[in-house]
């Protein structure tokens, strides 16, 4: 038996690899299908489930104000969260089987909070053993902390069975475990028929990472990461796959050890490679990280794995890396919330996009119609209230400057400008990024979250997922001050702040970073003024970011220049033309832009970084912050 951890992600239709197999209503009657497939079989106490083979204390109940979150996918009906199945302490644990052959399984849990008691994060605590072991993804569930009280979700889970016998059994922690559906689906690529030879063409297996990003806590010593295939090797072959493990904030031999007699280190670049085999009639393989303990109390570190390379009987389904944080103590019990851009169901202007790099192969996108288009897509936000880290998926192609922005409950929080050349036209692996939108955001369960993308040129502003990642502080707790900034954390220095301007006056605008902004607003016409932001913190290389407004009422522009400390000379390190037409000749969300200016400047304490404004008609060089990203 094999095991491989997924995320709780947001999914949408099945690929061609996934047959329903078993469908569930735990604790209430038969539910019709509303996808066209199987329906959900009932299960009550008064008749259980025939998969129940042992139902505990048999207790079920009914909470029908619960509401489907975004982990659950469109072909799941809001009815699976009206019933629950819960097992009281005391006796025998509640244990389902059901019959398969020896395959791959995907295994969809639903699971919502209703009860009133158990409504706050560790009041409701508990396991779920998968073919005797409990996986990390479920392992200390905590249903309200995960997806939020009164809000339904689902966990994915994919095993490998080979007793002819899929077996789940719900330990008990805090208070009791419950289920409210099931739904198991054999993972497995039909063999395409030759119309011409009517022979079977087998399919080439595509081999991912799954379960990222991960998050894991310094004292629990190992990770996990599991590769997983999308078809089942062939019994005559086995697939080679190569990887590679690569620094970002954590230190390699430091906060990290990956121990393999056939890995090799490089020690100039804290890079790891190794290669394992997956056997044939296999569709999993796994490989152990260590974790290494220390005892400085030190900031979440991240280190990162991505395949290079599989033998030539398969090929890979993502070249992306996957992201491991390093938390201080024990792993935290909120996991990351992705939600997937083709799932919402708000959406307007933007269009679904097949593409196989895509997370999900499919995204959002302005493609197809007419030029320079404006979309969005709105939805709440279903997860434990705290602080995250805000990152989009998308892709920045060479043939245009799209823009995407997101706004909280009205309010715009970041945005990024896809200006990159990163050697292509088109939205492939080379040109697939994940851009940081915001960090720090403290946000509360029902948030209402829109994603704006202005298409411009040929790039698309397309839109994979946006992933909320826990900065894992505790809520309420104050962020660590911006002159003790720890390496690898995102700084924002707000312009309105400054002590050092010339000419600019403060004005106040709703939709600015903390309400304000520097502008040139109500003098002279085509002023021209400065503001320097001092730098005194940790020293690095950074990508360096303006936030503005780009009205279409003129073309301003920004000179940004470097003061180095140690050599006392001034250098111009990047420029930015006001020039895009946003469809808006004010300062608002619609307008506002937070490009790249200057990427990979090395900053030392003391350095100043001089921000040049220069009027032109009405476009009135607003400077809103800069933020300073470490370059990883």
């Amino acid at each position: 038996m094999t095991t491989t951890n997924t995320e709780s992600t947001a999914i949408g239709a099945l690929s061609a690899s996934e047959e329903i197999l078993y469908r569930v209503n735990v604790g209430g009657p038969e539910i019709t299908a509303i996808d066209g497939s199987s329906a959900w079989s009932a299960d009550t106490s008064g008749h259980n489930s025939p998969f129940l083979i042992e139902p505990g204390s048999n207790q079920t109940t009914s909470f029908p104000a619960l509401t489907s979150g975004p982990t659950v996918p469109g072909t799941t009906p809001d009815a699976i969260f009206n019933t629950e199945r819960w097992d009281q302490a005391g006796g025998s644990d509640m244990q389902w089987a059901f019959d398969v052959e020896d395959s791959l399984y995907k295994i969809r849990l639903y699971l919502g909070n209703g009860f009133e008691g158990t409504s706050k994060t560790g009041e409701r605590v508990f396991d779920v053993v998968i073919e005797g072991t409990v996986p990390s993804t479920v392992e200390n569930i905590d249903v309200s902390s995960q997806f939020g009280h009164l809000v339904g979700g689902m966990i994915n889970h994919t095993v490998s069975v080979t007793d002819g016998t899929l077996n789940l059994e719900f330990l008990h922690g805090t208070e009791n475990p419950l289920i409210n559906g099931i739904e198991i689906l054999k993972v497995e690529e039909a063999t395409p028929m030759d119309p011409l030879t009517r022979e079977d063409e087998p399919q080439t297996p595509a081999i991912s990472i799954v379960g990222g990003p991960y998050i894991v806590g310094e004292s629990d010593n190992q990770v996990q990461i599991s590769l997983v295939t999308d078809v089942t090797i062939p019994s005559a072959e086995s697939v080679d796959v190569t990887f590679e493990i690569t620094p970002g904030t954590a230190t390699a031999q430091e906060d990290y050890e990956y121990l393999s007699a056939t890995a090799t280190f490089n020690p100039q670049t804290g890079t790891y490679t190794d290669t394992v085999s997956m056997a044939g009639s296999s569709s999993v393989a796994t490989f152990l990280i260590d974790i290494l303990q220390d005892t400085i109390t030190e900031p979440n570190e991240a280190f990162a794995v991505k395949i290079t390379d599989v033998s030539p009987n398969a090929e890979i389904d993502t070249i992306r890396p996957v992201s491991v944080t390093i938390t201080e103590g024990e792993t935290p019990d909120r996991t990351p919330l992705q939600v997937e851009a083709e799932d919402i169901t708000n959406i307007t202007g933007y269009r679904i996009e097949q593409n196989a790099i895509a997370s999900g192969r499919q995204m959002l996108s302005l493609v197809g119609q007419a030029g320079d288009e404006v979309g969005s897509a709105t939805f709440g936000f279903k997860s434990a209230s705290g602080q995250y880290d805000v990152v989009i998926g998308t892709f920045d192609e060479n043939d245009g400057r799209a823009t995407l922005k997101v706004t909280q409950n009205g309010n715009i929080i970041g945005s990024n400008v896809l200006d990159q050349d990163l050697g292509g036209n088109a939205a492939t692996a080379a040109t697939y990024v994940e851009r940081t939108i915001a960090t720090g955001v403290t946000i509360a369960n029902g948030d209402s979250f829109t994603v704006t993308g202005l298409e411009e040129g040929s790039e698309h502003a397309r839109f994979d997922f946006i992933r909320f990642e826990p900065t894992l502080r505790t809520p309420g707790t104050t962020p660590v001050d911006v002159n003790e900034t720890p390496e690898g954390t995102l700084i924002r220095l707000e312009a309105e702040s400054l002590e050092s301007i010339a000419n600019y006056r403060i004005e106040n605008i709703d939709v600015g970073s903390g309400g304000q902004v520097l502008t040139f607003i109500g003098g002279s016409a085509n002023e021209k003024g400065s503001a320097t932001f001092g730098f005194d913190e940790v020293p690095g290389t950074y990508d360096i970011r303006v936030g503005t407004f780009d009205e279409n009422d003129g073309v301003a522009q920004f000179v940004v220049e470097l003061n180095d400390a140690e050599t006392s000379t001034t250098t111009e390190i990047g420029m930015l033309k006001l020039d895009a037409s946003l469809g808006s000749n004010l300062a608002n969300a619609q307008t506002f832009i937070s490009p790249t200016v200057a990427a990979g400047v090395n900053l030392t304490s003391g350095d100043q970084i001089i921000v040049n404004g220069f009027e032109n008609g009405n476009e009135h060089a607003r400077l809103d912050y800069i933020e300073l990203v470490p370059v990883i």
